[in-house]
């Protein structure tokens, strides 16, 4: 194995176990993750701003168990009651967004039925295992 090889190789199981860490993290279009909040009485959401040409809104929240990110063009508006922590950054392993990702994205199902969320993806971790 080459130098370049093996320094791509210890990136690669470096990222691997960042998602590990990390656990399952649902990336979510802006409308949805907004829904989210909707259901939950004094959410706490954790938000950061970034980008290098424009500016972009991150967003990051719990809900049953599974963290919700999503990324927007313009800042959201939080419903009334939402604890909002601003920090520094927020890195979501894989840097994968559903526009980005090139591959159909499947729609989340809620109580049987499908909700008509678009754009749902989870992070490698849970692909990692085949889920």
């Amino acid at each position: 194995m080459s130098a370049g090889a093996a320094g791509g190789a210890a990136a690669a199981a470096a990222i691997i176990q960042a998602i590990k860490a990390s656990g399952v993290i649902v990336n979510v279009e802006p409308n949805e993750f907004l829904g989210i909040l909707q259901r939950q009485q004094g959410p706490l959401v954790v938000h950061a701003t970034g980008g290098f040409f424009s500016t972009n809104y991150k967003y990051l929240t719990s809900y049953k168990g599974l963290a919700f990110f999503t990324k927007a063009a313009a800042p959201l508006n939080l419903p009334s009651g939402t604890e909002l922590v601003q920090a520094k950054s927020i890195w979501v392993p894989g840097g994968v967004t559903p526009k980005r990702c090139g591959r159909p994205q499947p729609k989340s199902v809620s109580g049987g039925r499908e909700s008509g969320a678009q754009g749902l993806d989870v992070a490698p971790a849970a692909r990692e295992n085949g889920g």
